[in-house]
C-alpha cells in the first residue's frame, strides 16, 4: 500500500512536470520540438519543479540520444522515456515538446475531439 502512494505522488509530480514544463520552455525560447540541456536547466532552476525529476525533463524535452548523454546511461534514458509513453501518451514513444503547447488552433483541435 505505502508503495502504491508513494508511485501516485512520484507520477503527480511527474504529471506536473510534463504539463508545465514545455509551455514555461515555449514562452522563454520559442516553440520547438526539442530543447537543450541549458534552456531546460535554466527553466528548471526558475520554476518551482522537483529537482528529483530532472532526468525526466530532459527525456521529455531533448533528443533521446542527447537525453541519454546528460543523464549518463542509455538504459535509464530508455526507462524514463518508456513510463513517460506509458504514463502520458498512450504508449507513443515519439513524443515532442511542441505537442503540450497550447495555441488557438490546437486548443480548437482539442475542443472538437
Amino acid at each position: 500500500m505505502l508503495k502504491n502512494i508513494s508511485e501516485w505522488f512520484r507520477k503527480r509530480r511527474i504529471r506536473k512536470l510534463v504539463s508545465e514544463l514545455p509551455v514555461s520552455l515555449a514562452k522563454r525560447f520559442g516553440k520547438s520540438d526539442f530543447y537543450t540541456k541549458g534552456q531546460i536547466e535554466k527553466t528548471l532552476d526558475e520554476k518551482p519543479f522537483d529537482q528529483k525529476y530532472r532526468g525526466y525533463a530532459y527525456v521529455l524535452c531533448m533528443e533521446l540520444e542527447e537525453a541519454a548523454e546528460v543523464i549518463g546511461s542509455v538504459e535509464v534514458s530508455e526507462i524514463m522515456a518508456q513510463e513517460l509513453s506509458v504514463w502520458f501518451f498512450n504508449g507513443q514513444r515519439d513524443f515532442r515538446s511542441r505537442w503540450f503547447v497550447r495555441t488557438p488552433t490546437t486548443e480548437a483541435r482539442h475542443l472538437a475531439d
